[in-house]
């Protein structure tokens, strides 16, 4: 069996470096490293969200616009490479407004542990929908129709009432937790969770 210290060693097939970084605003240096990955980055969103008709929203149009208006880039790598990464706008707290994977299993597993630890440890708070919403119940042993009411992630759950004066924006409450508002045009059904917002 090898030690820690020679499994580090680089080998036939590379090295093996597992890592997560966090870049976090918008100062030069912080910039560089984001143009480093901004490729990867925007490659793993665009095929993470191609499901649900693409990532929409301020901040995600193309590149530029996302290394301009994403605040916090939380990065899973393999090989320095982003296989799985949460983004964060910086809204009266830290708001994660995206999530994606190469697809890997390794990068699947690394997302939901970064969900669960978000989510438990109320560093942040976000809105969920869809795949994304899908995952976090499962995180929580919930099935995909499950209701919120009396399960493990109701804690953490944040009213529909309140959700509007959160975001500072209009949201039509459809139940207890679920609500609707418009994204890029486009009316969504969401939640949110997480606790870490400035009240």
């Amino acid at each position: 069996m090898k030690t820690f210290l020679e499994w580090l060693q680089p080998t036939s097939e590379g090295l093996l470096v597992e890592s997560f970084e966090n870049l976090i605003g918008f100062d030069k240096d912080i910039l560089k490293k984001k143009k480093k990955y901004v490729d990867d980055v925007w490659k793993i969103l665009q095929d993470s969200y191609r499901r649900i008709g693409g990532i929409k929203g301020s901040g995600f149009n193309d590149e530029k616009d996302m290394m301009k208006k994403i605040w916090f880039w939380k990065l899973y790598k393999q090989q320095g490479r982003p296989v799985a990464v949460i983004m964060y706008k910086d809204r009266e707290g830290r708001k994660m407004v995206a999530l994606g994977t190469d697809g890997s299993d390794k990068a699947k597993a690394a997302i939901k542990k970064m969900m669960l630890d978000e989510i438990r440890l109320e560093r942040s708070y976000g809105e969920a929908s869809g795949p994304a919403l899908n995952m976090i119940k499962k995180i929580f042993g919930l099935a995909k129709d499950a209701g919120f009411e009396g399960s493990p992630l109701e804690k953490y759950m944040v009213p529909a009432e309140m959700v509007g004066a959160i975001l500072k924006k209009p949201v039509t409450p459809v139940s207890r937790y679920e609500y609707i508002r418009s994204i890029g045009g486009d009316d969504e059904k969401k939640v949110m969770f997480g606790i870490g917002y400035k009240k």
